[in-house]
């Protein structure tokens, strides 16, 4: 597929639109590994036929098997990117070291970002998309331990960048830790989180700068 950038009409660049690869260390057929990508990408308003380098959709999925054994190294269930006008949105699910129906490492989420936009140049929806709120949420394990990840997003302020956040919560194996508020330095000590509160389970409450600070080794730059 024929694709340009949104600001060079002269230089055009082709464009997979579904790519098929395989791994064979042997030589013999065997194939250890596999990947198929996809990709949809958005048509440009500049030149008539043709498309932007922006994608519409991407996609992942494929895996790779150890070259002496029949353990999976690598199990790609979904790695895909969308974008439109209105959400941006980002998916996975990963497994490493795969041995039977266990994996040593498994992530899996997505984060999306609502928002707008006012079509730019070629009509690319990407180069002033604005953000507004969005979702996180991510899984990680192995056989011993897990953790998760959820936030929202509720509002997105610019100049300065503060991040408003409810429904945190993370979860380290039976460890709970709840969180809301609004994620920005606005003390401008280069430790962020002052306005955004940390609720343990034990009932104890502290800033994200003070755990920061006080647990992770964080320190505040020096002001004029």
């Amino acid at each position: 597929m024929e694709t340009h950038q949104p600001h060079d009409t002269q230089n055009i660049l082709e464009a997979p639109t579904k790519a098929f690869f395989a791994v064979d260390f042997g030589e013999n057929g065997s194939n250890e590994g596999e990947a198929t990508f996809t990709a949809s990408w958005r048509p440009s308003t500049c030149l008539n036929g043709k498309y932007l380098l922006e994608p519409v959709s991407l996609s992942l999925q494929g895996f790779l098997n150890h070259p002496t054994s029949s353990q999976r190294l690598v199990d790609l269930a979904t790695l895909s990117l969308t974008t439109s006008s209105t959400r941006l949105g980002l998916e996975w699910n990963l497994s490493l070291l795969v041995q039977g129906n266990d994996s040593a490492l498994h992530t899996q989420g997505q984060v999306v970002v609502n928002g707008s936009t006012t079509p730019g140049i070629c009509g690319s929806l990407l180069e002033n998309f604005n953000p507004s709120s969005g979702e996180v949420s991510l899984d990680l394990s192995t056989p011993t331990k897990s953790l998760h990840l959820e936030f929202r997003v509720t509002q997105v302020e610019e100049n300065p960048m503060r991040i408003h956040i409810q429904n945190g919560l993370l979860r380290v194996d039976s460890k709970v830790v709840t969180f809301e508020g609004i994620l920005d330095d606005q003390n401008n000590n280069c430790v962020p989180g002052e306005n955004l509160t940390l609720h343990f389970a034990g009932g104890q409450a502290m800033s994200l700068e003070d755990f920061l600070t006080q647990y992770m080794g964080a320190q505040p730059c020096n002001q004029p």
